[in-house]
C-alpha cells in the first residue's frame, strides 16, 4: 500500500513539472472550464481575481464566489478558489481572490488583488497584482513568484468587442505555466448568441481557443468551447436565481477524460 501511494505522489509531481506536455494552467474557475478556457469576455464574480479584470461584473456593489474543479488526471490535484469584489467610487471595482491546487506533499497556491475601472460603456481597463507559489511537504522547500497583469476591453461596434491581457513577471523563482499575452474578439450576433475567438502566448508557444454563449433564457446561459495545445472540448451551464448564480461545467480531452467543475456566486446590488 505504501508503495502504491508513493508511486501516485511521484506521478503527480512529474506531471506538474512537464509543462511541454501539460501546461497545467492555474487557476481555472468553473466559467473558464465551460468556455474552453476562454476568459477575456467572461464577466462574473471570478473575473477580477482569476480572469480578465477589465470584464469584471459591474451589476453588483458587493459580490463573492467559490468554485471547485477536478484535474483531468488525479483527484489529488483538485482545485478550489474564492473571490470577492467591491464597487468603489468613480466606476472603480476592487477584487481579491485565493486559489489552491494539490495535496499534502505538493500544493500550488495563488493570491491576487485587482482594480478595474469603466471609462464609459466602450472602454474598460484593469490591473492585478499576483502571487503564485509552490509548497512541498517533508521539508522539501517552497518557491514564490510575483507578477503584475493588465487588461483592456473595448467595444469596437454595436456587435464587435475586442480584449487584451498581458502578464509581466516581477520576481520569478520557479517555472510555473502562465499566460504571457492574450487577445481576442467577441461577435454578438444578437442579445442571445455570442461567438468568441481567443489566442494566447503561453511559455513561448501560441494557443488558440473558441467558444460560444447562448442565453436560452434571461437567467440561463449555455456555453461551450474547444481549442488548446492539447485539444479540449467543454460545456457549461450558468443558472441565475435572484442574486445567486450556479455554474456547472466539464472539459474533455482524449485519453485523459473529463474534468468537471462547479462554482457558486452571490451579489448585492
Amino acid at each position: 500500500m505504501e508503495k502504491i501511494i508513493l508511486i501516485r505522489h511521484c506521478l503527480c509531481i512529474s506531471v506538474l513539472f512537464i509543462p511541454s506536455y501539460l501546461l497545467a494552467q492555474f487557476p481555472v474557475s468553473a466559467d473558464r472550464v465551460g468556455a474552453g478556457a476562454c476568459f477575456l469576455f467572461s464577466g462574473n464574480a471570478f473575473s477580477g481575481s482569476f480572469g480578465n479584470m477589465a470584464a469584471m461584473d459591474s451589476a453588483y456593489s458587493i459580490s463573492a464566489g467559490v468554485y471547485s474543479s477536478r484535474s483531468f488526471l488525479l483527484s489529488e490535484l483538485n482545485e478550489s478558489g474564492i473571490a470577492c469584489n467591491f464597487r468603489l467610487p468613480s466606476s472603480t471595482f476592487f477584487s481579491g481572490g485565493y486559489a489552491m491546487k494539490g495535496y499534502a506533499l505538493y500544493r500550488r497556491y495563488y493570491l491576487s488583488a485587482a482594480l478595474a475601472k469603466r471609462f464609459g460603456n466602450d472602454f474598460h481597463a484593469g490591473v492585478r497584482f499576483e502571487v503564485q507559489g509552490v509548497e512541498q511537504g517533508e521539508n522539501y522547500g517552497s518557491t514564490r513568484n510575483y507578477s503584475c497583469s493588465g487588461a483592456a476591453l473595448m467595444r469596437l461596434s454595436s456587435k464587435l468587442d475586442a480584449a487584451t491581457f498581458f502578464n509581466i513577471p516581477v520576481d520569478t523563482k520557479s517555472e510555473l505555466a502562465s499566460t504571457d499575452f492574450s487577445m481576442g474578439v467577441r461577435f454578438r450576433f444578437s442579445g442571445m448568441f455570442h461567438v468568441i475567438a481567443e489566442s494566447s502566448l503561453i511559455q513561448q508557444s501560441f494557443e488558440f481557443r473558441g467558444s460560444f454563449n447562448y442565453f436560452v433564457h434571461k437567467r440561463i446561459l449555455i456555453s461551450g468551447g474547444m481549442g488548446g495545445r492539447n485539444l479540449s472540448l467543454s460545456f457549461g451551464c450558468t443558472m441565475e436565481l435572484k442574486s445567486f448564480k450556479l455554474m456547472i461545467a466539464a472539459a474533455h480531452r482524449p485519453v485523459l477524460g473529463f474534468s468537471p467543475a462547479v462554482g457558486l456566486s452571490m451579489g448585492r446590488p
